[in-house]
């Protein structure tokens, strides 16, 4: 009986690979129809073409949250974000420019990515005029004195409504505790007196040290052509430069799960007066401590993951029964 080796079926070839890539795009892997590409200043490109849609969306991420900023500077992301859309050096007003196209847009921050998206009715002209804008943003967005002052103020109200909204400061208290050192332990929103003080020339030097093609990941999605696409986003991005400074080093690593788990129960152990007042200030009608462990899964639960929130819960159980606290919880 002859052993003959079975030779290894070829695995099928997306559509998009079968075509010619534009120069200095290479093409990565493919997941369930979406495809990663990279152009040779580091941009990541991430195509997910749906036919069955009747819109498109372009969709950029910068890798830069509140976990970068600096002491002085929280809430530097956020404001940033606020600025983009105030416009480019080719695009001086681009949300008029939105509107007359009849585009969706909105942007969000968070600890460790920035994003900004447009959504619009699918067409070549509304996806070349998204892509080339998101472009001219990513190097030559304004970022002007005018707009922070104006811009400051609607920062101002959101932080001042988080500070209203009592799950909202709890929130904040409970990242604190689970990272002692980490960026992670600071909200997006930052502190009141840095959004108020914060210099436009440290906003600016913010925005050119990680607003570059290295350090974002640009995504489309919905009805277009692929080959089509690919050449816009080489003719649009292909040409910017990277900053020459490397960006910066991260020397504080984050806390695995283990030992944020450790640093809560250290942390709620050697700070049990404050968390006393905690429960005072969000006391509901009756004795019974909003902060308990049995309340907050239904508050916060719905923001983080359960692996975020297990080493609080567990930290919090930990000392639910501690003397101490009873004690202090009835002052």
């Amino acid at each position: 009986m002859m052993n003959v080796q079975a030779q290894p079926t070829p695995a099928p070839q997306p559509a998009a690979q079968s075509a010619s890539l534009p120069a200095g795009v290479t093409q990565g892997p493919t997941v369930e129809g979406i495809t990663e590409y990279r152009l040779a200043n580091g941009l990541r490109v991430v195509l997910f073409p749906d036919d069955s849609k009747a819109t498109a969306t372009v969709n950029m991420t910068y890798l830069v949250g509140s976990r970068q900023e600096n002491y002085g500077e929280t809430g530097m992301a956020h404001l940033l974000e606020h600025l983009i859309f105030k416009g480019s050096k080719n695009y001086p007003d681009p949300t008029k420019e939105f509107t007359n196209r009849g585009f969706r847009m909105n942007r969000s921050t968070w600890l460790d990515r920035t994003n900004y998206f447009v959504s619009f009715t699918a067409n070549e002209d509304n996806l070349a005029f998204a892509l080339a804008w998101s472009a001219d943003a990513m190097r030559n967005s304004f970022i002007a004195k005018k707009d922070l002052d104006s811009e400051m103020s609607v920062v101002r109200n959101e932080y001042e409504m988080g500070e209203n909204s009592p799950s909202s400061v709890l929130f904040k208290r409970l990242q604190s505790m689970m990272y002692d050192w980490h960026n992670y332990g600071k909200s997006t929103i930052g502190n009141r007196s840095d959004i108020e003080h914060v210099r436009i020339e440290n906003l600016q030097n913010f925005y050119h040290r990680y607003y570059r093609p290295d350090n974002a990941v640009l995504t489309v999605s919905g009805k277009f052509d692929v080959t089509k696409t690919l050449a816009m986003i080489a003719k649009d991005f292909g040409n910017i430069e990277n900053p020459k400074e490397a960006l910066p080093e991260e020397r504080t690593a984050r806390e695995s799960l283990k030992s944020a788990e450790e640093a809560s129960l250290s942390s709620l152990r050697s700070d049990i007066a404050f968390r006393a007042r905690c429960i005072r200030i969000f006391r509901a009608p009756k004795p019974q401590p909003m902060c308990s462990p049995i309340l907050l899964p239904a508050v916060f639960m719905k923001h983080w993951s359960k692996q975020v929130w297990r080493p609080v819960f567990s930290a919090m159980r930990s000392v639910r029964s501690s003397p101490v606290l009873s004690s202090s919880a009835q002052l």
